[in-house]
């Protein structure tokens, strides 16, 4: 839409009370601050969101966006900007030190006492 800023989070905001974007709901927005200033704005009316952008660390975005998945909050506002720049991206290397954390952890379940686990469970585990 070409309107001035103001009159686009009315806009959203109309759309949103009135219930014509049902559901959850994922925004994208070009700078870091817009989706601040976004999440600002929707918290003003009692409207849980956030932020998701690349410069967080890796751990805090897979947080957020499990906290969207298990519906902590209806609306994510995912910024461009560095993926447009090139300067945060996820590496090789951080993919390989979260498979390895998930290892570890999956090894340390595995270690311990299975007492406890009824049978369902135990045969899912093996």
């Amino acid at each position: 839409l070409s309107l001035p800023l103001k009159d686009k989070q009315l806009v959203l905001y109309v759309f949103l009370k009135l219930g014509l974007l049902k559901g959850k709901g994922l925004f994208f927005v070009n700078k870091t601050d817009a989706a601040y200033r976004l999440k600002l704005f929707f918290e003003q009316f009692h409207i849980q969101s956030a932020v998701l952008n690349a410069e967080l660390p890796l751990q805090s975005r897979m947080s957020i966006i499990e906290g969207f998945n298990a519906g902590n909050f209806d609306y994510l506002i995912a910024t461009e900007e560095s993926m447009k720049d090139g300067s945060s991206k996820i590496t090789d290397d951080d993919i390989d030190e979260e498979d390895e954390k998930n290892d570890d952890t999956l090894d340390e379940i595995d270690e311990g006492d299975s007492s406890n686990l009824d049978d369902d469970a135990k045969r899912t585990k093996k």
